[in-house]
């Protein structure tokens, strides 16, 4: 299947290593021209060499650290425009609950999802004020019908989901009376299913929040006093 990805520029953040660089040869292979962004030069420098190596494309690098304030701007400023945005950098901080600091787990998310946010931003404009390919629509449909009968080959709707927090961030995971509660997950709680599962289960069934989960209890100071209740209060 022809992706008709030749000639259009790509940029991937966290693409030094791992399922940014694979997006990135998969992307040269379709005859895209990858530009890479990450924090270690000496990194981006192997992926570009291992990309023409797999490929023989070149790919652009860009060491930037995107976590630090106006890195999204200058970035979009310093690579123009784009048709493709893969936002991948980011990591979670790792150890157990009780030792990783809060500042750990927002400087991680910070990049992780506002700085998503942040990036799209600046190039999202462009890219939706340019004409809409109807024909490359079109074989999309058609490839997708071939391929994949009995699947609806088009978008039934088209809309944004936007992100729900607590104002502090964080999860809700407690009870009030007879109701268990599970709030703020958006964009995270996938990662942390098989503990919020747990977690909640023991709710259900009569257990209580243990003290390495406080955090997230609904009676927190880090909520709004009106969140207490039981109506959470959340920012979209």
């Amino acid at each position: 299947m022809d992706l008709q990805l030749a000639g259009k520029r790509v940029l991937i953040t966290g693409a030094s290593k791992g399922i940014g660089l694979a997006c990135a040869v998969a992307f040269a292979r379709e005859g895209a021209d990858p530009i890479l962004v990450a924090r270690d030069d000496a990194a981006l420098h192997q992926a570009t060499a291992a990309i023409r190596e797999q490929t023989g494309r070149g790919a652009q690098a860009v060491a930037l650290d995107l976590a630090l304030p106006g890195a999204a701007e200058k970035l979009a400023k310093d690579t123009g425009p784009i048709d493709v945005l893969v936002n991948n950098a980011g990591a979670v901080p790792g150890g157990a609950l009780d030792q990783v600091q809060d500042e750990r787990w927002r400087a991680g998310w910070d990049l992780k999802v506002h700085g998503y946010i942040n990036l799209a931003r600046h190039y999202y404009p462009a890219m939706r004020a340019r004409p809409v390919d109807r024909q490359l629509q079109a074989d999309l449909v058609e490839q997708v019908r071939e391929d994949f009968p009995g699947f609806r080959p088009v978008a039934l709707k088209t809309d944004v989901a936007p992100i729900t927090l607590t104002p502090d961030e964080q999860f809700v995971i407690d009870r009030h009376d007879q109701i268990v509660i599970g709030a703020g997950c958006s964009g995270h709680a996938f990662k942390f299913s098989p503990l919020l599962g747990r977690l909640l289960a023991d709710l259900a069934t009569g257990g209580s929040v243990p003290e390495d989960a406080r955090r997230w209890r609904l009676d927190r100071p880090g909520l709004r006093e009106s969140t207490r209740t039981g109506a959470i209060s959340v920012d979209a």
